[in-house]
């Protein structure tokens, strides 16, 4: 970076900081669940089956409460993880709407995020988002087709039919939501894939992603 020699660097960092300390919502990951469908070489998750329950929503809207009032914040920031956080949809919808209820009775901000391999959500996408008060989604593809299916292939008895493609799954979920939340598309690159790059950005143009609302 090349900057102003009478730019305080230090200062300027400084001044961030204590603008999202004071402005920032308090964010919380809230991982749904450990399991996944996928089964990705290079994934360091355990894939258990391990997951929040519909019992614990109480206790978690709780642990918000009290960080909203230790910290003085007016915004709630929840980011929804996992494993794929979209295989524990019931946990999801209740924790969601509690903590929605939660902050509306409290006059505090809410909005949401996710983290998702893109190949299991529910058919309705905009009124999920919408009522998830989702604004930002971020989906991962390991290069074209051919590669992005050997590395990210779904794990047995998570197929949900003989011919189903990861990659066209999350491709169309892009699609989709693209009309109702920000996108961030996560391209993992190393030597066997990085010529993929080039033509997954051209069918990311060709698909309308970089002109899409």
């Amino acid at each position: 970076f090349l900057l102003d020699l009478d730019v305080d660097e230090v200062a300027v960092v400084r001044e961030r900081y204590w603008a999202a300390r004071r402005h920032a919502p308090v964010s919380l990951v809230l991982t749904t669940t450990m399991d996944c469908n996928l089964g990705c070489y290079y994934c360091y998750e355990s894939r258990s089956p391990d997951a929040l329950q519909v019992t614990e929503v109480e206790q978690i809207v709780a642990i918000a409460g009290e960080r909203l009032s230790r910290q003085g914040k007016r915004g709630l920031h929840i980011d929804w993880y996992g494993g794929e956080p979209m295989m524990n949809l019931e946990f999801l919808e209740q924790a969601s709407l509690a903590l929605q209820e939660f902050c509306t009775a409290k006059g505090i901000d809410y909005h949401a995020s996710a983290i998702s391999n893109g190949t299991h959500w529910p058919d309705d996408v905009g009124s999920f988002v919408a009522r998830h008060k989702i604004r930002h989604v971020q989906i991962s593809f390991d290069g074209l087709k051919g590669n992005h299916d050997r590395r990210r292939r779904y794990r047995a008895g998570y197929r949900p039919s003989p011919d189903a493609s990861s990659f066209d799954r999350a491709v169309c979920l892009v699609d989709k939501l693209l009309q109702y939340a920000r996108v961030d598309v996560r391209f993992n690159a190393d030597p066997g894939n990085a010529t993929d790059f080039a033509g997954f950005v051209d069918l990311a143009r060709q698909r309308g992603w970089f002109d899409a609302p």
